[in-house]
């Protein structure tokens, strides 16, 4: 919240915020596509394990952003039951890794046997701290950059995921009609 409120007071108007209620879900998820939302990110804590469950059945695809440290890959046990539960298709995504630390590689491998890790990676940057210090993104800061250049692969990535799911389930649908 506090990123997007910077972005307001810097009269920056995209990409918009609403507040969700976990008792108007349905209703405000509507509200938001007939309002034309083409997509929705919710970003949740990890360890709200009955509130994730009930976003993530309204989700189409999660992401799980990992930074390659034991701390997370600890949390990550603790919330794959209730994301794999969900039924929904999820990838992870490397967040805040270092160059040349030898976790990276092997972390990776380790949550590809889980699920499909993106290809690439999201690393630790002085620009991320300071775009979120300032409610913008590294595409406004920098946007040749290398951040911008990582997160460019990785929506571009994420969005192909996005697209196959709803082929798939489309076509289950379909097969059931």
């Amino acid at each position: 919240m506090d990123w997007f409120n910077q972005r307001q007071r810097a009269g920056l108007e995209t990409p918009r915020y609403a507040p969700l209620a976990l008792a108007q879900l349905e209703n405000q998820l509507k509200a938001l596509k007939d309002a034309g939302a083409a997509y929705l990110f919710i970003d949740t804590a990890p360890s709200i394990g009955s509130v994730n469950a009930e976003l993530f059945a309204a989700a189409d695809v999660i992401l799980i952003p990992l930074n390659p440290t034991p701390t997370d890959l600890r949390a990550l046990v603790k919330g794959l039951p209730v994301i794999k539960q969900s039924g929904k298709p999820f990838f992870f995504m490397l967040a805040r890794v270092r160059p040349n630390l030898r976790n990276n590689d092997g972390i990776a491998m380790a949550l590809d046997a889980l699920g499909l890790v993106l290809p690439d990676r999201m690393h630790e940057r002085v620009i991320y701290a300071e775009s979120f210090a300032h409610g913008k993104t590294a595409f406004e800061i920098d946007p040749k950059g290398i951040a911008a250049s990582e997160l460019r692969n990785i929506w571009k990535a994420l969005k192909e995921r996005i697209l196959e799911s709803k082929k798939t389930r489309k076509t289950e649908r379909e097969k059931v009609a």
